[in-house]
């Protein structure tokens, strides 16, 4: 479940979350519509402990972001935010230092059934999505191009 109260952030003097308020149980799907500015993303960042709120909460499963709770909500920037240096093996073993529950084998059968012939920028957007745990949330600020036309045919799939 996530808990969002009373949330507002501001950078200097740019209100970018407005005082929202909302809760997502479990199995539920919210999907944050809004124009560029709006604060999908800052809310998502606020959600993943990224940046902290001027005031208001964020709990996920009654706890304020922290590292329990990272395996529970993921985020995909929607710009490339890793070294182009990096392989895609090198990518499969970042991840599997940073999230206790990723299955690297799975990861390698997805990018297998997405073709193997990714873009090296494409291969590590759908690297990152490769865990194994269905998290109570995933977050994905759209657009998210490379993502999401397989998020969408195969997402269930996966689950």
């Amino acid at each position: 479940m996530i808990e969002v109260s009373h949330l507002t952030k501001t950078y200097g003097r740019h209100l970018a979350v407005d005082d929202v308020s909302f809760a997502v149980e479990d199995g539920q799907i919210c999907g944050l519509l809004g124009p560029n500015g709006s604060g999908k993303t800052t809310l998502i960042k606020l959600a993943n402990g990224l940046i902290k709120p001027t005031s208001g909460q964020v709990l996920i499963e009654g706890m304020a972001p922290c590292v329990k709770t990272k395996a529970k909500v993921a985020y995909l920037p929607d710009r490339d935010f890793l070294p182009e240096y990096m392989s895609t093996a090198q990518l499969l073993d970042y991840y599997e230092d940073f999230f206790a529950d990723f299955d690297r084998e799975r990861a390698l059968g997805m990018l297998a059934d997405l073709g193997a012939g990714l873009p090296a920028a494409r291969q590590r957007k759908v690297t990152a999505c490769a865990r194994v745990q269905v998290a109570s949330g995933l977050n994905l600020p759209s657009p998210v191009p490379p993502v999401m036309p397989f998020s969408t045919a195969q997402a269930t799939a996966l689950a």
